[in-house]
């Protein structure tokens, strides 16, 4: 964080200084009491909750910001409590006041898959030039978004932060911290249905990335996603499109396993441009795409973003091969789990298995939840399993049982379809079944099948 003047602070809030010194200086921001430590300012969201004097007693320079400065009548003498009328409108002028403190574009991606490795090839391109800050691991939820925003400081360049969506409301309390003048829709499936509900309230919270667009902002889209389609973008006056449909700006011509990854081809403005990226997945060209069209706008020719991706290496546990037991293949996809991408990898396994027997370990996707629409979409993924040849279906748990029901209602082998009740089981059911001629799709990370 940058440090900031609380008096500058109290100022842009419109707080007031009812005890203690305003004249320090802040180093940390928080909504958490958990979070206060030396030089915090702390915002007082929960009206009820009081801090023990204990807790400050070892720190120094705490401001509590609140609408109830009452509640701490035991500690003013020791921390500087300034009173706001609303803590909500309080908050958020500060996320302005910091967001606005930094000139800098930001890139905020959001899809059912895909956020991950589009986010790390943005960010592999731009820190060829610029010094970047990010979206760490998979750690994108919403509410972690005061802390990256926070990260930002006078050194940083640029930005590049997933934007998840768990529940409605989600993405437009991301985009409201970040403000970030490009925005990628990727794809959206059938997710997070737990907190969701619907398929239909998962695309609606799904296009709050649109929210609070200014006419500059660009919005990147993938032509080829049927829920996208469904969308009002009137308010995005920038869209770049992506995929293989004709309306595409960076229009797919070509994409075909070649050595170690893909090689794809693209028009852009009437010229065709070639790529390579490393990894399985030729699903991966759209994310590829999506981030050329991303670093063109920030001014990154295609040439450059190109012969970045070359040396882009793909996210550990996505779609990665490795030896596994007894000289067999295994498809390591075990990072997340949604419909999207347990297809997409049923995809690679039936790309690369050649004449190997192919076996894929599928797992429950927790936030899919267990309503009649995620017992869809694991039959969904039985009837893919089952279109793409899959020799042995390992279905793990009780909630995706439904997975190998469609199978063997679509006529696969009652022998070639195991229900295994807990993740630890599977090594030692399995093992028989690997030798040289096997190749596994590994795709359970909730299960925690280890293999």
């Amino acid at each position: 964080m940058k440090p900031l003047q609380l008096k500058d602070i109290v100022l842009k809030i419109g707080g007031v200084v009812l005890s203690g010194n305003d004249n320090f200086i802040v180093k940390n921001v928080t909504t958490k009491p958990y979070g206060i430590y030396d030089n915090t300012l702390y915002f007082h969201f929960n009206k009820s909750r009081k801090i023990k004097a204990d807790v400050l007693n070892n720190l120094s320079s705490v401001a509590i910001i609140t609408e109830n400065p009452w509640i701490f009548k035991e500690i003013f003498n020791k921390t500087t409590i300034v009173k706001v009328p609303d803590i909500k409108k309080a908050y958020w002028r500060f996320v302005d006041y910091y967001r606005n403190l930094f000139p800098i574009p930001i890139v905020a991606i959001t899809g059912t898959c895909g956020k991950t490795t589009t986010r790390e090839m943005i960010k592999h391109i731009l820190r060829r030039k610029y010094n970047v800050k990010g979206t760490v691991k998979n750690r994108n939820s919403a509410y972690n978004s005061l802390s990256y925003l926070l990260d930002i400081d006078e050194r940083t360049e640029a930005g590049v932060y997933e934007a998840a969506v768990n529940s409605p409301g989600n993405l437009s309390y991301t985009v409201r911290h970040f403000k970030p003048q490009i925005r990628i829709l990727l794809n959206i499936g059938v997710y997070h249905l737990k907190h969701c509900k619907t398929p239909e309230a998962y695309v609606k919270a799904k296009s709050e990335i649109l929210h609070g667009m200014k006419d500059d902002d660009i919005l990147i889209l993938n032509a080829d996603d049927e829920r996208i389609k469904t969308i009002d973008i009137s308010r995005a006056k920038k869209i770049i499109y992506f995929g293989y449909d004709q309306s595409s700006d960076f229009r797919i011509k070509a994409a075909d396993y070649y050595k170690n990854g893909i090689k794809f081809s693209f028009y852009y403005r009437n010229q065709i441009y070639q790529g390579f990226i490393k990894g399985l997945g030729k699903h991966n060209v759209y994310n590829a795409l999506a981030s050329i069209a991303a670093v063109s706008s920030l001014g990154i020719s295609i040439p450059d973003a190109l012969s970045a991706l070359k040396s882009f290496n793909p996210v550990e546990h996505r779609l990665q091969l490795r030896k596994g037991p007894k000289g067999s293949i295994i498809i390591d996809d075990n990072y997340n789990n949604t419909p999207p991408a347990l297809k997409a990898a049923l995809e690679v396994l039936k790309d690369i298995a050649g004449k190997k027997k192919k076996i894929a370990i599928l797992g429950y996707m927790y936030n899919l939840g267990t309503s009649q629409y995620a017992m869809e979409q694991y039959a969904e993924m039985g009837k893919k399993a089952v279109e793409v040849g899959v020799d042995l279906i390992v279905v793990v748990g009780s909630i995706p049982v439904d997975i190998g029901k469609k199978a063997l209602e679509l006529g696969m082998d009652k022998d070639k379809v195991i229900f295994i009740p807990k993740g630890r089981y599977v090594r030692n059911f399995i093992l028989p079944y690997l030798n040289e001629n096997t190749i596994v799709l590994l795709k359970a990370p909730e299960n925690h099948v280890n293999l």
